[in-house]
């Protein structure tokens, strides 16, 4: 659970109530999917499809006042070569402020199994054609790196994905940049990591 309790404000009318202010409990939902890796392509990207989803997004504060938007909304939490992590929430609507009790579940109770769905892109090429510029402004650690690796990023851009290449040049992570990266799911090895946005802002070499 995320929240208990909450006071929040559904923003239009859905099937089962109608748009007002009701107590909430939040849940945090998340599902790992592994899929297929064709030999010989690059993954270059990956994304959600939320409409064919079923949680919503979290609430969101708009002047001062908490909103559920009954909108299916998934993220993409990490993305390999192998296997994505995405995340959604649901609701169980209490009572009504003012009314009383309600118990509905927003889309569906947190037990219930609940659809998430994304896409990928693939390339034929071995490595992925991006502008190269600066290199080496970044620091990693540990290095040699077991299950984490953490990343000083010094440039002034903050970098949009973290793509990491083996030694056969090919792309075996591209996850959304963060400081600290979970290795686990990539074998024993030297790896090539680039910092991009629309160009290469810097590259470095870690152990596994």
């Amino acid at each position: 659970m995320v929240e208990e309790d909450k006071e929040l404000t559904l923003s239009h009318n859905i099937d089962q109530l109608s748009a007002g202010q009701y107590i909430c409990d939040i849940y945090k939902v998340s599902y790992t999917n592994n899929h297929p890796y064709p030999y010989g392509y690059d993954l270059i990207a990956g994304w959600c499809r939320s409409s064919s989803s079923t949680p919503y997004t979290i609430y969101q504060t708009i002047n001062s006042t908490d909103y559920i938007f009954p909108d299916e909304h998934i993220e993409l939490d990490e993305l390999t070569i192998n296997s994505a992590i995405m995340s959604g929430y649901v609701y169980h609507v209490l009572s009504e402020v003012g009314v009383g009790t309600v118990d509905i579940w927003l889309p569906s109770d947190s037990e219930s199994q609940q659809n998430f769905a994304y896409s990928l892109y693939f390339s034929e090429s071995e490595t992925i054609d991006i502008p190269e510029m600066n290199f080496n402004e970044f620091e990693l650690y540990p290095n040699p790196a077991k299950n984490i690796i953490n990343i000083d990023w010094k440039g002034e851009q903050v970098p949009s994905y973290i793509l990491i290449y083996d030694g056969l040049g090919r792309c075996v992570m591209n996850v959304p940049f963060k400081s600290s990266l979970d290795i686990n799911d990539i074998d024993p090895g030297v790896y090539i990591m680039k910092l991009v946005s629309d160009h290469i802002l810097g590259t470095n070499t870690f152990v596994k």
